[in-house]
């Protein structure tokens, strides 16, 4: 309410809430008491890790929040990588005819229903973008802390082009003495393209129209204003047919193959067009894209608004929202396998995403409200999310295409020494389970096999990357200063956590 009315050189960074005001002898209010509680609560921070895995202090409510999103990005992680290790197999059969035989063979329908609400629905995707725009509108940490993580993703995302892809065949078929290559060369990277593009507009377009707008502007305009920011996104959300002869001048509808723009545009966004006839700009005719940025809008500018007005009336435990989740995303599931909410126009459409978002927002929420519960750190959620960048990026090389003297073996096989997979594919796992123990086994053990791979893999990815790019980071300001310095990649890493001076020279 206080930062819908007033700037936010006033807006209050904490709020103390007291059972009673402490009094002094006479009944008077003691303000020094006040005082020694708000500074306290102001100065109470703990080092934890934010959600690029980079260790920084915050208080212990943001902390607390902090640890819930991640658990939420462990669940959409979660999604993701099945969606490609498992549900993309299914899409080489992608002949309705084909499909539709092969699926219904894969368990009962209830099975079904609820793995199709997972991988084939967009809310993992909605999850991350809305954490992504309410976290960027809370701008809790200092601008030299969050260039160094968007330089940090910026440095990925070149490195998903050359050489982390290059560098991971290497190690694979030269180290592992394996022969094959990665099935999948792309990394996922235009994930991280969209990520730098929303930052771009969180602080050129929407964080300065905001400061304009809570500088005396009258309250209709301070209303208009994001509406139609809003407005804009929402033209692109509609689906490429219907809208196909309205696209913006900017982003036409096909690019000739040869030009610069579609070269540049491949370059940022991969993936998206060039499997198309004629191509397509990814920027514009991507669906699951233009969503998003229609999703990161909404969330930035009437996202925080919504959170409070739902906190302000909602309290408990968290499990019954949780329950709530799996209900939505298994009603998607059981739609899409029944294709009554797939067809194609914009009534689908819309439907689809309000359960999409609805299954987001009752798991953020579940997992909100259980921020305190014990079974939050026990089930390693937390420690999962908070790595999923690594795992994230690390799933993709996972799918390879390992040569055996058997023939050319398509799957997860990146777990593999000189030909010999030493961790059975997931499809080898998921058949005899099922034959032996059933489709509810089955099922644990298809969300057990990226999530083991979450917790174990995707940190020791991440934190490589991570000491990768603080050593560099630790070379270029000793160069800069004319030092050399003789600490480990592990102990610069802690420096330039803390240290103010070289995080300047990022």
């Amino acid at each position: 309410h206080v930062r819908s009315l007033l700037p936010g050189c006033m807006v209050p960074e904490h709020v103390v809430v007291l059972a009673a005001l402490p009094r002094l002898a006479n009944g008077k209010a003691d303000i020094r008491a006040l005082t020694q509680q708000a500074v306290a609560v102001a100065t109470e921070n703990v080092a934890t890790l934010d959600s690029l895995g980079m260790m920084r202090k915050m208080g212990r409510e943001e902390q607390r929040t902090a640890e819930a999103m991640a658990a939420v990005k462990a669940v959409a992680t979660v999604c993701v990588i099945l969606y490609h290790w498992y549900w993309a197999r299914f899409m080489e059969f992608w002949d309705p005819a084909n499909l539709k035989g092969i699926w219904a063979g894969e368990g009962p329908g209830w099975y079904r229903a609820v793995v199709m609400g997972q991988v084939n629905s967009n809310w993992s995707m909605y999850a991350f973008v809305v954490i992504s725009a309410l976290s960027d509108r809370k701008q809790r940490m200092d601008r030299k802390a969050e260039l160094r993580s968007d330089i940090f993703i910026f440095l990925l995302f070149l490195g998903c082009h050359y050489p982390l892809p290059q560098l991971w065949t290497w190690f694979f078929t030269e180290v592992l003495g394996n022969t094959g290559s990665l099935a999948e060369f792309q990394n996922h990277r235009w994930y991280l393209s969209f990520y730098l593009v929303c930052r771009v507009l969180h602080f050129y377009a929407f964080a300065p129209v905001a400061a304009w707008l809570h500088r005396g502007q009258p309250r209709a305009l301070r209303a208009a204003v994001p509406a139609a920011l809003v407005g804009v996104t929402l033209f692109c959300y509609w689906d490429p047919d219907v809208v196909a002869s309205k696209a913006p001048s900017v982003c036409p509808a096909t690019l000739p193959r040869d030009g610069w723009v579609f070269g540049a545009l491949e370059f940022l966004l991969p993936g998206t067009s060039p499997h198309r006839a004629p191509a397509k700009c990814p920027l514009y005719f991507s669906v699951l894209t233009k969503r998003l940025f229609f999703a990161y809008t909404a969330s930035w500018w009437y996202g925080q608004a919504a959170v409070d007005a739902v906190l302000s009336k909602v309290s408990g435990p968290g499990w019954p929202w949780i329950l709530g989740f799996l209900g939505f995303s298994t009603l998607l599931g059981y739609l899409d396998d029944a294709k009554a909410f797939t067809q194609p126009g914009p009534g689908g459409v819309i439907g689809r995403d309000a359960v999409d978002a609805g299954a987001c927002a009752l798991l953020c929420l579940g997992l909100y409200l259980s921020r305190d519960s014990p079974w939050l750190r026990w089930s390693g959620l937390v420690y999962a999310g908070q790595a999923s960048l690594g795992s994230y990026l690390f799933h993709s090389f996972a799918a390879v295409d390992l040569v055996t003297p058997g023939g050319t073996l398509s799957g997860v096989y990146f777990a593999s020494f000189q030909g010999r997979a030493v961790v059975p594919e997931l499809f080898e796992v998921l058949i005899p389970v099922h034959e032996a123990l059933g489709p509810v086994a089955k099922l644990g053990a298809l969300v057990a096999y990226p999530y083991l791979f979450m917790l174990l893999v995707g940190p020791a990815c991440q934190q490589a990357l991570l000491v990768g790019f603080s050593w560099a980071e630790a070379r270029g300001a000793a160069g800069d200063f004319g030092e050399e310095s003789g600490a480990s990649p592990p102990e610069l890493h802690a420096q330039h956590t803390s240290t103010p001076r070289r995080a300047h020279h990022v």
